[in-house]
């Protein structure tokens, strides 16, 4: 999304000093706004490739603000594992992402 980004600014700075620069600044949120949906949609089914106990500590973290502690105390398992599992997680969610982006 930053590449995306920052290569939707220098397509702005390029024509600058033209009549379309209220133009560029609609264009550069149609951008962002694509860049940001298409992020979530890789995110979303990286994340659905996760086992299930990996993906709730993801969800837990990143989506509902809790801290480790919290989600091996609602599942049940010791803080070690929790914190194993979002290692794991997110070694595969980097995998992911990168086989999507090269593709």
């Amino acid at each position: 999304m930053t590449m995306v980004h920052r290569r939707a600014i220098d397509a702005v700075r390029r024509r600058r000093g033209t009549r379309a620069e209220l133009v560029d600044v609609e264009l550069l949120m149609q951008i962002d706004e694509r860049a940001e949906a298409a992020l979530r949609a890789r995110l979303q089914s990286s994340l659905d490739t996760l086992p299930a106990e990996q993906r709730l500590v993801v969800r837990g973290v990143y989506f509902d603000s809790l801290t480790l502690r919290e989600i091996a105390d609602q599942q049940a398992i010791p803080l070690g594992t929790a914190k194993s599992r979002l290692r794991l997680a997110m070694v595969r969610l980097g995998d992911a992402v990168r086989a999507q982006v090269r593709r």
